[in-house]
């Protein structure tokens, strides 16, 4: 019933204001449903706004899983028609491939807002007077020191990464889960996380799924990140 599904869509959106979309995409990647949510209201995409996604690695990974099983996207920029939404809007994608008598129907997706995941690192995971930044396993900012440093791996703009930063700091270094150590312009610490990771300092959730919406479900592809602080 494809009213009943909208409707708990819509009802899931607007309880969890931390989804962006909740699609629900068919085997060929076309959106069959989708429910966004934004300033505060819930709305169903028309027909004729609704998109193929087959190219998409996210629906690509998630279509091949086995039954039960969901995937966890990296963090990145959010995209429409082809193109990087603006003002960017960096989201995490958590689906789930959808079957029926033993056989693929399509995926359930959602897409979260990440504003939480930035919103920790300034707000509860450094100490006073400390610079927090956030940067994916291949060394590109999420957080960086300026917003043009931020993104580069969506813009295949590898000057954009940790190496690349006044602070030299190679890749052996950044490798590391933990690392501390001392630079002309103060002290370095970098340590390994993912979304369902705690602060080792504060105990602070970094988990991106605080509602624990998806607790004990199998993740079969969790992002490493890294913070690094000084």
């Amino acid at each position: 019933d494809l009213e009943r599904v909208i409707s708990e869509f819509k009802i899931l959106t607007s309880l969890r204001k931390s989804y962006d979309q909740i699609r629900f995409i068919d085997v060929d990647g076309q959106e069959l449903i989708r429910v966004n949510y934004r300033a505060g209201l819930t709305y169903v995409t028309k027909q004729e706004d609704l998109q193929n996604k087959s190219d998409r690695y996210y629906f690509q990974e998630t279509i091949a899983l086995p039954e039960g099983q969901i995937f966890v996207s990296p963090l990145d920029l959010n995209m429409e028609d082809g193109k990087i939404e603006e003002p960017f809007k960096p989201v995490i994608r958590v689906g789930t491939p959808v079957y029926r008598d033993g056989e693929v129907q399509g995926i359930f997706i959602v897409n979260y807002l990440a504003e939480e995941v930035f919103e920790i690192l300034d707000n509860k995971y450094g100490l006073v007077g400390e610079r927090i930044y956030l940067i994916n396993k291949e060394g590109y900012w999420l957080k960086g020191p300026t917003e043009d440093d931020e993104w580069g791996f969506m813009f295949k703009d590898p000057s954009r990464t940790i190496f690349s930063w006044d602070i030299k700091i190679d890749k052996s270094i950044f490798n590391n889960d933990r690392y501390q150590g001392l630079f002309d312009s103060g002290l370095i610490s970098i340590v390994s996380v993912s979304p369902f990771d705690y602060s080792g300092r504060t105990k602070k959730k970094i988990n991106a799924f605080s509602d624990e919406s998806f607790s004990g479900m199998k993740k079969d592809y969790i992002e490493e990140w890294r913070i690094v602080s000084y």
